[in-house]
């Protein structure tokens, strides 16, 4: 009870920490897929959780704000977007608003997928042509063109077709009419199958452990 006075008088002479200093980011009026890629694209995401931001800091990080925002829409398929942006000081720290207009998208004009090889015409590998995420007339998606391709591979290695590969892999984007054209060519190559199958095992008969197995030679 006699040293409580002294404890006081001590804590209060402890420094105060600084308030936290983080990074309030809103991209106001855009899709849910437009605000998402921007985020991943921001230097300012990296620094929004810390506590040591100045205002020099700050000043260099929002220099990038446009070209990284511009940046963030290109794999959306929009390349002439408008962006401005408004940093405010606030009492936890910064609040950053970024405007941003896509503007008109690049669309899909010419699109072919095609296979060849032994597995040219093997069904699962037809799902994936026919499910027509790339199609003209759609808004250019990098991702969506990434994820055709590796879904044309995926299910030609699960079909068989181990040696698959893509011949043609090509996306070129014309800027100034707004337009894109999409060539994939996918060559299977030989269905591979079961040779011999040895089996090590003694704790069942060798009759009974085949008629377990769901595959076959051959």
């Amino acid at each position: 009870m006699h040293r409580l006075p002294g404890l006081l008088l001590l804590l209060a002479l402890l420094p105060i920490a600084p308030a936290r200093a983080a990074i309030e980011i809103v991209i106001p009026e855009v899709t849910e897929q437009v605000r998402n890629n921007v985020h991943q694209f921001l230097s300012l995401t990296r620094y929004a959780e810390r506590d040591d931001v100045t205002p020099e800091t700050m000043s260099r990080l929002q220099r990038r704000i446009v070209a990284e925002t511009r940046e963030a829409l290109q794999p959306l398929g929009y390349y002439e977007p408008e962006v401005t942006y408004d940093v405010a000081q606030t009492d936890g720290g910064w609040r950053v608003t970024i405007h941003v207009t896509p503007g008109r998208p690049v669309r899909l004009s010419e699109v072919s997928i095609t296979t060849v090889g032994a597995g040219e015409h093997d069904r699962a590998i037809r799902e994936v042509i026919d499910a027509q995420d790339l199609k003209p007339g759609l808004r250019l998606n990098h991702g969506t063109y990434e994820r055709v391709k590796a879904a044309l591979l995926r299910s030609a290695k699960n079909q068989g077709y181990l040696d698959a590969r893509l011949t043609k892999n090509e996306l070129v984007i014309d800027r100034t009419e707004r337009r894109a054209n999409a060539t994939i060519e996918l060559d299977t190559g030989k269905r591979y199958s079961y040779g011999e199958i040895a089996i090590a095992q003694d704790v069942i008969t060798e009759d009974s452990m085949r008629r377990l197995l769901r595959m076959k030679q051959g």
